[in-house]
């Protein structure tokens, strides 16, 4: 009777043994699949991330899944979205390399400040209205609606690049771009600053791949473009509202 109950004991754990390798096993290929569909997409890694607004709570991006990300854009070769091979350093949008900002310092001419000018930044027609700021690094959208600072300032010659945040505020919050898809071509747009204010109209909408850094590009025109996340809820890609300024309505 001893034999027999040792050998229904031995039995029972080398079965619950068995059982721990399969679900840690099942674990671990769950987990790299995972990882692997991150990795590696159709699209060139492009990752969704996610937030959700629950009663003007908003929760935190999955951070976790921001650093593979970034391991992902430092270390692995993909596919570009003009189907280049390349290797690491593909900068998205929002994105400053260390030698562009080097370049643009380097270049002698003062930084223009949005905030020494009290710039705000209004579409009626949306109900959008909020300061805009300055800084090296997109961290700043966390103070306002971000002039990127490799473009013009305002009212002069060249792309004024303006980049804010879809979903960090909801409406009745009009410090946000979370309408700023339901702008339209005829729209008018005012950067309002002590100088004076500069007015804009609307020429065109489109969206692009979060990569698509032409149109950051400088122009030979009197241009505002405006950019943020897309679709709504994700960071997958990029609307962008294109104005041409309107020298009538303008007051600088």
């Amino acid at each position: 009777m001893p034999s027999t109950h040792r050998k229904y004991t031995t039995k029972r754990r080398q079965s619950r043994r068995l059982m721990r390798v399969a679900i840690s096993s099942l674990l671990i290929a769950s987990f790299i699949t995972f990882l692997s569909s991150i990795l590696f997409t159709s699209k060139g890694m492009d990752l969704v991330q996610w937030k959700i607004n629950i009663a003007g709570y908003t929760h935190p991006e999955n951070v976790v899944a921001e650093h593979i990300q970034k391991f992902a854009l430092t270390v692995l070769p993909y596919n570009t979205p003009t189907g280049i091979e390349e290797t690491a350093q593909v900068l998205g949008i929002e994105e400053i390399s260390r030698e562009q900002l080097a370049q643009s310092q380097n270049r002698g001419t003062p930084e223009y400040d949005m905030v020494a000018h009290d710039t705000t930044l209004s579409i009626k027609s949306v109900g959008i209205d909020g300061p805009v700021v300055q800084g090296d690094d997109s961290t700043a959208m966390s103070k306002g609606f971000w002039h990127f600072p490799l473009s013009v300032p305002p009212g002069t010659k060249g792309n004024t690049v303006i980049i804010g945040h879809r979903f960090d505020k909801l409406p009745p919050a009009t410090d946000t771009f979370f309408n700023l898809d339901k702008v339209k071509v005829g729209d008018r747009i005012i950067l309002h600053q002590d100088l004076g204010d500069t007015s804009y109209i609307v020429v065109d909408t489109k969206v692009v791949n979060k990569y698509d850094r032409s149109v950051l590009a400088d122009t030979d025109d009197y241009r505002l473009t405006l950019i943020t996340c897309h679709p709504l809820w994700t960071s997958k890609e990029r609307l962008v509202i294109i104005a041409k300024m309107d020298k009538i309505g303008s007051s600088v």
